[in-house]
């Protein structure tokens, strides 16, 4: 176990220099370092987080960082992190992996395979209790009502290539967006899909990496966030996207954050983004 660093100096001054960079509602909260081999972080709000990596290692943080508790799991990397709460996580990855914990990180659960190895493997969740979900690789999306313990797989929506975010906001009801910034929407748990919008990416590229760089989170059909990083002309940019119509019109602005692996928490509020190869911080929307 490592500790972890919180600077509230680092952060002050952080606050005072991004004050006028146009951040919008974005404020840096906290900054830690996860241990060694991280490939994604998520924080559910400024306290409680979850850090998953190579070798199928899993930490969990209940004082926002300042220190991370290991727990135990043997399994191959990875790469795909959903938090539910205070106690419901997945966590998904390479070599068919899927883990579930119902105590807030500290112990985890083998759950049914799904999806391939790497490069091939699950990177992308979503869950609205400890039952009821999403789970998919770039190309294979699966369902499940009963917390994993067996998958259904569904058929994309017609013409997409690669996922590249999930948000289930309800027991059946979700959003895919795929690497073209189109965006779909479900109410049958992805037996039909309908068009919704289109992010308006410009020159941002989605990028297909093994972790992901696109972090999704709808509260209903109308109202929803989309969160990028891409690396543009040279320099890593992280960019936030609002709808409040579904996806037909959306708002844009650049979030203060530098470039890493995404994690948005379910209720939108707290973005945390790893900065290879285990600084982390988190942003929150106010």
């Amino acid at each position: 176990m490592k500790k972890g660093l919180f600077s509230f100096l680092v952060l002050t001054l952080a606050i005072v220099s991004l004050s006028g960079c146009g951040g919008g509602g974005w404020q840096p909260v906290l900054e830690s370092r996860a241990e060694t081999l991280t490939l994604l972080v998520g924080f559910n709000d400024s306290t409680f987080g979850i850090s998953i990596g190579d070798d199928g290692y899993l930490f969990h943080t209940g004082d926002g960082g300042q220190s991370w508790q290991a727990a135990g799991n043997q399994s191959m990397g990875m790469y795909g992190l959903e938090i539910v709460d205070g106690e419901i996580a997945f966590a998904c990855g390479t070599g068919n992996n899927v883990r579930a914990s119902v105590d807030g990180g500290i112990s985890w659960q083998e759950r049914a395979n799904f999806g391939a190895s790497f490069p091939n493997h699950c990177r992308f969740a979503s869950f609205v209790d400890a039952q009821t979900g999403w789970i998919a690789t770039p190309t294979l999306l699966g369902t499940t009502a009963d917390g994993g313990a067996t998958w259904a797989e569904a058929a994309l929506p017609d013409g997409v290539t690669s996922i590249a975010a999930l948000s289930l906001f309800a027991p059946g009801e979700g959003t895919l967006l795929d690497v073209s910034g189109a965006l779909y929407l479900t109410n049958d748990n992805a037996a039909t899909w309908s068009a919704a919008g289109q992010l308006p990416l410009g020159e941002i590229p989605l990028e297909v990496k093994s972790y992901p760089l696109a972090a999704m989170r709808f509260q209903d059909a109308g109202n929803g966030m989309v969160v990028v990083a891409a690396i543009v002309d040279g320099t890593g940019l992280v960019t936030a996207f609002h709808t409040v119509d579904g996806g037909a019109t959306w708002t844009q602005e650049t979030v203060p954050a530098p470039y890493g692996a995404l994690y948005l928490s379910r209720d939108a509020r707290y973005l945390t983004v790893l900065t290879p190869p285990t600084a982390v911080t988190v942003w929150e929307y106010r």
